[in-house]
């Protein structure tokens, strides 16, 4: 069975203590998003997988489904791409915590627009960003 996913773009910026992994304080990037919603029709029940990738490097994050906005919501499994990535259990807690969205992005049950903050991002405690990206589904 296929899954179910939405694929779309967006930013990743107001970086927060990350310039050891060569995120600049208040620096951004856009970056493809790709982001597969558990519960739905091919895609585990239980989990949740978001990828962010940038020109050279990318993200990809397993986390728990079901989340609520503005809780936080715990990483269980990270890999990255670029700059010498790999995956691993993380070793600080990295949490998303999803916002809102902004009512002029209210959309349909084929759109899906996720705006929340990063925090321990790249597995580097104390570092934070935001990211804000749309996405359809394909």
């Amino acid at each position: 069975m296929a899954r179910t996913e939405f694929r779309g773009g967006g930013v990743i910026g107001s970086y927060s203590g990350c310039e050891a992994n060569g995120f600049p304080a208040n620096s951004g990037n856009t970056v493809v998003g790709r982001y597969t919603p558990g519960g739905l029709p091919g895609n585990s029940a239980t989990e949740d997988m978001l990828s962010l990738s940038y020109n050279t490097y990318a993200f990809h994050f397993r986390f728990p489904a079901g989340w609520s906005y503005g809780t936080p919501v715990t990483v269980t499994w990270i890999a990255t791409i670029g700059g010498g990535g790999g995956a691993w259990v993380p070793n600080n807690t990295v949490t998303l915590t999803f916002l809102a969205p902004p009512p002029f992005a209210e959309a349909d049950s084929t759109d899906r627009y996720l705006n929340f903050l990063i925090t321990n991002l790249d597995d580097l405690a104390g570092c934070s960003a935001v990211a804000s990206v749309f996405m359809h589904q394909i």
